[in-house]
């Protein structure tokens, strides 16, 4: 499979210049394979063998208390109500650090409305909100790039 992501703004903070949120992040997910994993709903094998993936990268992370409360996936669901693979955020604890569609964008509401051809650039946006250290834009990052290696997986079957 082609590179369909690209992250942004993934780079050291100053240490001089600290402030909150200041671990922020970007990702953008082609349209196209966004659109494939909307269409897809998640095998219930390989969902617990991705969630034990991210509970084995939040004890690595020291943060597998937070694994154990939360769950640290959620995925859109379709309009049946069903969770497809398309994934809407992780989280990574805190004062509300995730990794998410962004809502800000209206991405998130054209996705669940099915209007693909709304999406700006041609690419669905997750932003990292609230994210104050490297420890938690690192997680977060693991864990979605943990998810778009599972999602490969599973399209290319």
């Amino acid at each position: 499979m082609e590179f369909w992501y690209r992250i942004e703004d993934f780079i050291p903070p100053n240490p001089e210049e600290r402030r909150m949120d200041d671990c922020r992040f970007s990702i953008y997910a082609d349209t196209s394979i966004i659109k494939k994993v909307f269409a897809t709903n998640i095998p219930k094998e390989r969902l617990r063998t991705l969630e034990n993936a991210g509970i084995e990268i939040a004890e690595k992370s020291g943060l597998g208390e937070l694994a154990k409360s939360k769950r640290l996936y959620d995925f859109v669901k379709n309009s049946s109500g069903d969770e497809t693979w398309l994934l809407h955020n992780v989280h990574a604890g805190g004062n509300a650090c995730s990794l998410s569609v962004s809502h800000e964008r209206g991405d998130y509401q054209w996705i669940v409305n099915g209007n693909f051809c709304r999406l700006k650039e041609g690419f669905v946006f997750y932003q990292a909100t609230n994210c104050d250290n490297i420890s938690q834009r690192n997680f977060l990052l693991s864990l979605w790039l943990q998810w778009a290696f599972f999602m490969e997986e599973i399209l290319e079957k």
